[in-house]
C-alpha cells in the first residue's frame, strides 16, 4: 500500500519531497538498537515493513550492478586470501631455511595454512550460499543473470583440488548455485509455454492484432554462456584428470551439466547433436579417456534421457551403444549402469529390451539396483543377444534385414572391443582379472550361441596365446551346440549340426579330452526345456533320435568306433538322469515327446547289443566289455524317466518292450561272465524292435552314412593301438581300458545296478523272480 502510494504521488510531488517522505517510512529513522539491549517487536516489523518496500518498488535490473560488483569483490578477496595463506607460510619457511632458523618446520606450516585456508573456505563457504539463497529469491530470470554473471562466480573452479576435500565442497555448493539459476531459466520456459498453449485454447476467437493489441512476446532466455563455459573446463579438468577427484564432486558436476545443457536445448541455444553425437562440439567422447570419463559415462547418458525422454527417438543408437559397452565393464566399474538399464527400459526400447531380467514395480516402473544388476549381468547380456538374433531372424524385408544385420554388427564389434581393453588393461595373474575372464569367456560362449551368424567372434578370443580360452571348453563347443540349438526346424541345420558332433568327436579323440566332450554335451542338452512341439524340435530330440544312433549302431561292429561312441553313451546317461527336470509335469506332449525320445535311444542300444548275443566271443576283448558297461549304464539312467511316464500317462510301452530285451540280455552276459553253463540266449524274434521316430530318418541316415565315410577313412586300427586323423593330422587316442578282468567288473557293477532300479521302480518291478532262480544269480559276482 505504501509503495502505490508513493509511486501515485510522483504525478504530484517532486522527487525530493517524495525522498523526504519516504525517509519517514524508513525504519532506521530516528531509531537506535544498542547491542545491550533486547530486540523489539516493533523494530523487527519496521524492519520487514522496510523490506517488503524494497521489493515492490520496481528498481531496474541495472541499479544492482553496484551490489554484484560488491559481491564479486568479497569472492576476489576471499580467493586472493585463500591462496595467500599459502604462499606467504611458505615465503617465510624459505627464508627462515636461508637464515639458519630451524624453529619453523614444514609441519608447522603446514598445519597453520590449513587453519588460515580452512578459516576462509569457511567465510567463502558462506558467500556462495548467501549467492544461492539472493537466485532463489530473485524476482526475476534477469535479475538472477546479472547477480550471478556479475560474481565471478567461476573463479572458485580454479581452486580445483583432487586431494583437498574441503575446496571440492565449496565447488559443490557453487554447482548448486548453477543448477538453482537454471532451473529458474527452465521455471519460466515451461510457463512462457504453457500460457502460449492456454492462449490458442480459445477457438475461433478473433485475434488480439485485429483489434489493435499486440500480444505479448514470449520472454527470451539470456544466454548461458557465462555458465556454459566455465563448466565446460571443470569437466574438462575433473574427468581428464589423472587422479579422479572424489564422486561427491563428480556426481553433482555431471548433474549440473547435463541440466545445463538441457536448458539451452529447451530455449534453442544448443541441440542434443552438440552433447549426442560422437564428433560433437560438447559431446562426452571428447573428453579425455580416463576411468572416471568411462565410469560416468552412463550416468551422463541416464540423466540426459530423464531430462527429455523423447531424446532417445533420433539417438536411439547412441544410447545402446553405451549401454552395451558399459555392461561390458570389469566389475569395479560398475556403478551406474543399473541406472541407464532402468531408464531405457521406463522409456521403451524396441526388440533389444525385451524379455530383460528384471520387472516392474507397484508404481508400474523398473527400478534396478546395482546388487541387482552386478547378479544378473550374464542373463541381460545374453537376452540382449538373443533379442538381436530374434530380430535379425523375423525382419522379412532384405533391405531392412541388411541394414539391421550392419547395425549389430557394428555394436556387437564394439562390445567386443572393449571386452578386449578391458582385458588388457588389467595385470597379469590379478584375482580381479581372473574373474573378468571368467565373465569374458561365459560372454564369447553367448556371442557364439546368439550371433555368430550375423557378426563372428573376434579371433583374439579364441587364440590362447592372447586370451586364456575355458579349460574345459577352450573352443567353446556349448555356445556353438546351444546356436545349432535355436535353428533345428531346418533339416539343413540337423545335418550341419551332425557333421559338428563328428568333427568334435574326431577332436576330442586326438586331444584325448573325452571328459570334456562329455561335459560340454550335457552342458548344451540340459540348457533347454523340452516341450512336444514337433515343428521345433530340441536339441536333446535331434541328438538322441537322429544323431547319437549312428555312433550307437557302429559302437560294437566297427573295430574304432567303440571310440567316438563312449563319450556319446557317458553324456546320454547324464542327460537322461536328469530328463525328468527339464519338461513340465503338467505338459502330456512334452511327457510323450520324452517317451518318445527314451524308447529311440533304448531301441539302437538294443540293436548294438544283439551283435553280442550272435558272436558272445566278443564278449572276451577289453574294449567291448568296456563300451558295453556304458551302454548298460545308459539304459540304466532311463529308469526312473520311463517308470514315472508310465505311471502319470502310460505311454511308456515301447521303452518298457525295449527294457524286457535288455533284461534278457543283461541275465545272458552276466551268465557269461560268471562262467555258468547255463547260458539262455535273449530270444531276438519273440521280442519285436521297436521302431525308430520316422521324422528324422533323414539326418539319421546322413549320421550313418558320414561317420561310417569316416570310420574308414580317418580311423585305424594297429594291433592293440588305435589312430585317428589323415597324413600328418594323424594321431593315437589313448583310452583307460583296463584288462579284460577289470573291464569285466565293470559290465558287472553295472548290470546290478540296472536289475536293482528294476526291483525298486514300481512300472519296472519284475513280476517273474524264477527266471532269475533258473539262470542262477541274484546278485552277480565274478
Amino acid at each position: 500500500m505504501l509503495a502505490k502510494s508513493l509511486i501515485s504521488m510522483r504525478e504530484t510531488y517532486t522527487d525530493k519531497k517524495i525522498q523526504g517522505i519516504a525517509w519517514r517510512f524508513v525504519p532506521n529513522h530516528g531509531r537506535t538498537y544498542p547491542k545491550d539491549q533486547a530486540i523489539r517487536e516493533e523494530d523487527l516489523i519496521a524492519l520487514r515493513n522496510h523490506h517488503d518496500l524494497l521489493l515492490s518498488t520496481a528498481e531496474p535490473v541495472a541499479t544492482l550492478e553496484p551490489f554484484a560488483a560488491w559481491f564479486r569483490e568479497i569472492v576476489e578477496q576471499t580467493i586472493s586470501q585463500f591462496r595467500l595463506a599459502r604462499s606467504e607460510a611458505e615465503t617465510q619457511l624459505e627464508n627462515s631455511k636461508v637464515r639458519g632458523d630451524r624453529s619453523l618446520t614444514a609441519n608447522f606450516v603446514h598445519s597453520i595454512v590449513d587453519r588460515n585456508q580452512r578459516q576462509v573456505l569457511a567465510t567463502l563457504s558462506d558467500v556462495i550460499i548467501g549467492l544461492r539463497s539472493a537466485i532463489k529469491s530473485a524476482s526475476s530470470v534477469s535479475t538472477a543473470t546479472l547477480l550471478l554473471q556479475e560474481s565471478n562466480f567461476s573463479l572458485v573452479f580454479s581452486l580445483l583440488d583432487e586431494g583437498n576435500t574441503r575446496v571440492n565442497e565449496v565447488i559443490i555448493e557453487v554447482l548448486a548455485v548453477v543448477r538453482e539459476y537454471v532451473q529458474r531459466c527452465r521455471d519460466q520456459e515451461a510457463s512462457s509455454t504453457e500460457s502460449n498453449e492456454e492462449s490458442q485454447d480459445y477457438g475461433d476467437w478473433p485475434d488480439s492484432e485485429e483489434f489493435g493489441m499486440v500480444p505479448p512476446a514470449k520472454p527470451e532466455l539470456p544466454s548461458m554462456d557465462f555458465v556454459f563455459a566455465p563448466l565446460d573446463q571443470l569437466l574438462s579438468n575433473c574427468f581428464g584428470a589423472e587422479k579422479a577427484p572424489d564422486d561427491k564432486m563428480l556426481w553433482p558436476l555431471v548433474e549440473t551439466w547435463t541440466k545445463t545443457a538441457g536448458a539451452l536445448v529447451g530455449c534453442g541455444q544448443r541441440d542434443w547433436n552438440s552433447y549426442l553425437d560422437s564428433h560433437g562440439a560438447h559431446s562426452w567422447s571428447r573428453l579425455r579417456d580416463t576411468e572416471q570419463m568411462r565410469k560416468y559415462l552412463p550416468f551422463y547418458h541416464t540423466t540426459i534421457l530423464e531430462l527429455d525422454p523423447l531424446v532417445l527417438q533420433d539417438h536411439q543408437q547412441t544410447f545402446i551403444s553405451t549401454w552395451l559397452l558399459s555392461l561390458a565393464e570389469r566389475e569395479s566399474m560398475l556403478k551406474f549402469q543399473h541406472n541407464m538399464t532402468a531408464a531405457l527400459l521406463n522409456t521403451g526400447v524396441p526388440y533389444l529390451l525385451q524379455n530383460l531380467p528384471f520387472s516392474i514395480n507397484q508404481s508400474g516402473k523398473y527400478d534396478i539396483s546395482l546388487s541387482d544388476l552386478r547378479e544378473r549381468r550374464l542373463s541381460l547380456i545374453s537376452c540382449i543377444l538373443s533379442n538381436m538374433r530374434d530380430a535379425h531372424e523375423l525382419t522379412i524385408s532384405l533391405r531392412e534385414k541388411n541394414e539391421l544385420r550392419a547395425l549389430f554388427t557394428r555394436l556387437l564389434k564394439q562390445f567386443m572391443a572393449a571386452m578386449k581393453n578391458n582385458y588388457l588393461e588389467l595385470k597379469h595373474g590379478d584375482t580381479i582379472r581372473g574373474s573378468y575372464v571368467t565373465f569374458v569367456q561365459r560372454v564369447v560362449e553367448f556371442l557364439q550361441q546368439y550371433t555368430a551368424e550375423i557378426c563372428s567372434i573376434d579371433k583374439f578370443f579364441t587364440d590362447s596365446t592372447a586370451f586364456p580360452l575355458p579349460a574345459t571348453d577352450p573352443t567353446y563347443v556349448v555356445g556353438k551346440l546351444k546356436g545349432y540349438a535355436l535353428k533345428l526346424k531346418d533339416i539343413k541345420t540337423q545335418k550341419s549340426l551332425a557333421m559338428f558332433i563328428q568333427n568334435v568327436s574326431e577332436r576330442a579323440a586326438m586331444d584325448n579330452q573325452h571328459p570334456y566332450l562329455v561335459g560340454q554335451l550335457c552342458t548344451a542338452m540340459v540348457a533347454f526345456r523340452q516341450y512336444g512341439d514337433d515343428e521345433r524340435p530340441t536339441l536333446v530330440s535331434v541328438l538322441m533320435r537322429g544323431i547319437f544312433p549312428a555312433y550307437l549302431q557302429y559302437c560294437m561292429s566297427t573295430t574304432c568306433g567303440w571310440i567316438p561312441a563312449v563319450p556319446i553313451l557317458q553324456a546320454s546317461a547324464t542327460m537322461f538322469q536328469d530328463l525328468l527336470y527339464q519338461f513340465d509335469l503338467n505338459d502330456q506332449r512334452a511327457i510323450s515327446s520324452a517317451a518318445v525320445t527314451i524308447s529311440d535311444f533304448l531301441a539302437t542300444a538294443r540293436q548294438a547289443t544283439e551283435l553280442l548275443v550272435n558272436h558272445s566271443g566278443l564278449l572276451e576283448q577289453p574294449h567291448i566289455l568296456y563300451v558295453l558297461a556304458f551302454i548298460i549304464q545308459a539304459a540304466t539312467a532311463t529308469l526312473p524317466a520311463v517308470d514315472y511316464i508310465q505311471r502319470a500317462i502310460g505311454l511308456a510301452h515301447d521303452a518298457l518292450h525295449t527294457i524286457q530285451f535288455l533284461k534278457q540280455f543283461c541275465e545272458f552276459v552276466g551268465t557269461i561272465l560268471s562262467g555258468n553253463p547255463d547260458i539262455v540266449a535273449p530270444n531276438l524274434f519273440g521280442v519285436d524292435t521297436v521302431a525308430l521316430d520316422p521324422r528324422f530318418e533323414d539326418v539319421r541316415e546322413f549320421s550313418r552314412r558320414q561317420l561310417h565315410e569316416a570310420l574308414n577313412s580317418s580311423w585305424k586300427q594297429e594291433g592293440e593301438r588305435f589312430f585317428v586323423g589323415r597324413n600328418s593330422t594323424r594321431r593315437e587316442v589313448h583310452i583307460d581300458v583296463r584288462t579284460a578282468d577289470g573291464e569285466r567288473d565293470r559290465v558287472v557293477h553295472a548290470i546290478n545296478e540296472f536289475n536293482r532300479l528294476l526291483e525298486v521302480l514300481p512300472a519296472l518291478r519284475k513280476q517273474d523272480s524264477r527266471r532269475r532262480k533258473h539262470c542262477g544269480f541274484g546278485k552277480l559276482v565274478v
